[in-house]
This record gives C-alpha cells, structure tokens and sequence, in this order.
C-alpha cells in the first residue's frame, strides 16, 4: 500500500472524477500500488473486491488511461502492470473528460 498513491487518489483526483466505478477503481489501484505508483493486479480480483464485474474494471482501467491518470503495460500471461500518474492533477481537460453529453429533446409536432 502506498500512501502517496491513496493521498494523490483522494485529495487531487477522485473529487472530480464523476463515474463511481471509476472512483472506485482508481482508489482500489491506489490501495494496491507501491511507493512508486505501481501495481499489477488483476481485473478480475479487483472487480470481486469491488463488486463489480471483469469487464466494467477493464472499461474503467481503459478510460482512466485515456484521462491521463494511469499507463498500462500489458504483460501477456499474466496481469498488467499499472503505473499511477502521481504527478498528474485534475484539471478542466480530465474533468471535461467525465461530463456526460446532453440528451437532445424529443419536440412533439401538433
């Protein structure tokens, strides 16, 4: 567990981040990361810790990466291993990123 990891997750990320599975995500990989900012767990272990499913931690994992707050290397055979962006803060772009498109209104014709 890295304490760095978790502070960065809960102070400068996760209160702008929008989705709850990607919250949660985020501060299991966290929870799971050395000093360092790394991990490898698995999807499948993470989603059973989360109680989501396989595939909804993997669209997470994919999402998170496309926000800038994580890599992944792929390691065929076995997990992949996941580098936190400690770095990174939250800003517009990030938040931009989970804002959910408007739904256009249905006019009625008379």
């Amino acid at each position: 567990m890295s304490s760095q990891a978790l502070a960065w997750a809960f102070e400068k990320i996760v209160p702008d981040l929008r989705d709850a599975v990607q919250k949660l995500v985020l501060l299991r990989l966290a929870d799971r990361a050395d000093p360092g900012g790394v991990c490898w767990p698995g999807h499948a272990r993470t989603g059973k810790d989360l109680n989501v499913s396989q595939r909804s931690v993997q669209r997470v994992v994919e999402d998170l990466q496309k926000l800038g707050l994580l890599k992944v290397e792929d390691r065929p055979g076995t997990s992949s291993k996941i580098f936190l962006k400690l770095d990174v803060v939250v800003d517009e772009v990030v938040a931009a990123g989970n804002k959910k498109k408007p739904k256009k209104k249905k006019h009625n014709k008379i």
